[in-house]
């Protein structure tokens, strides 16, 4: 599967962050507590604090089990990033 990483030359990606930062806010927004999403998805929370907050690599079956967790389709969380 794909991941989203920051370019090693360039510092940070501004896809990257943003894809994680909106990740975030959902998460943030959701009716589940940062420490309930991680449960749910299997998780510590210090791995989806990662991921959201970087270093960790944002791998599509991950964003994929958060937003699931959330109860956010994948189709709406693209069509917010990109949109």
């Amino acid at each position: 599967m794909g991941s989203l990483k920051p370019s090693p030359k360039d510092g940070a990606d501004p896809e990257l962050e943003r894809a994680r930062k909106l990740l975030r806010q959902l998460v943030e927004r959701s009716l589940f507590t940062q420490v309930e999403v991680a449960e749910r998805c299997g998780w510590s929370n210090s791995r989806l604090s990662r991921l959201i907050g970087g270093p960790t690599a944002l791998r599509f079956r991950d964003l994929l089990a958060v937003l699931g967790a959330i109860h956010v389709q994948p189709g709406d969380y693209f069509y917010r990033l990109y949109g």
